[in-house]
């Protein structure tokens, strides 16, 4: 299971989903379906009374679940499905439909349950018609959620560094294009002197245009050093020069 990809985002819980944070919204993120099923057992371990409006969203190709805690336990619906009434599933059955979908022509039929629009518009679309609706569908509600709503100011601890000759050593170091152009689950981080760009990936390789064009500062954690767009996402970078952002691997593009 472990090397299967999901993406997955939260909102009133923390990054783990094991604590109700009023409020706050966890970006989408990929991550293996392993994790994916620590975060959902978490989320069904809570108390409902503290949950107010919390909820999971995670999807895998062209299906997208929002999961809700009621008492203990887990609710789901399509997020496609605008009428479609929210039934119980394990943390387990979640994952496993997750798992069923792959190389479907109809989500729906794979997941037991009738979507109105999925099959028509994958009768409408060739396979690389399908493949760029799988790339709406998942970046355009999951990295633009991020993207347009992500949080406005940094974690509590974040001292900015503003000295000129450590802004320009830094602006050396983080420089570059990040992302696997590969994977249009992601996104391509372009990090200039003056402006942090996003660039949606699609099956043709990188879109040229950027989809977003932010500011941002540089700033201390400890002893990292790390990247603070206006959004308040902050990027950091690994041993090898890649960056993180919400435990997602952006790998430096070297060519």
């Amino acid at each position: 299971m472990t090397s299967i990809p999901v993406l997955l985002s939260a909102e009133g819980l923390s990054t783990d989903c094991a604590t109700p944070e009023k409020g706050r919204k966890v970006p989408m993120s990929k991550m293996d379906a392993e994790r994916a099923l620590e975060r959902l057992r978490a989320f069904a371990g809570l108390s409902s009374i503290q949950l107010a409006d919390a909820k999971i969203t995670i999807a895998r190709g062209e299906l997208r679940l929002v999961v809700t805690n009621a008492g203990g336990r887990l609710m789901v619906v399509e997020s496609k499905s605008a009428d479609a009434t929210p039934f119980e599933k394990s943390p387990e059955e979640i994952t496993s439909w997750l798992m069923s979908v792959e190389g479907s022509k109809s989500t729906s039929a794979k997941a037991g349950k009738a979507s109105g629009g999925g099959g028509a518009m994958v009768s409408i679309a060739g396979e690389g018609k399908k493949i760029a609706l799988i790339v709406v569908l998942l970046i355009g509600t999951g990295i633009m959620a991020w993207i347009n709503f992500g949080p406005r100011t940094p974690p509590e601890g974040i001292q900015f560094i503003e000295h000129p000759v450590r802004v320009a050593g830094l602006n050396e170091v983080f420089g570059g294009r990040y992302g696997d152009l590969a994977d249009p689950s992601q996104v391509v981080f372009i990090v200039k002197e003056d402006e942090l760009r996003v660039h949606l990936i699609t099956p043709t390789g990188m879109e040229p245009e950027p989809l977003r064009v932010m500011s941002y500062r540089y700033g201390s954690m400890g002893l990292n050093e790390v990247l603070v767009a206006e959004n308040g996402a902050i990027l950091e970078r690994d041993e090898t020069g890649n960056l993180i952002h919400v435990g997602t691997i952006y790998p430096k593009i070297r060519s």
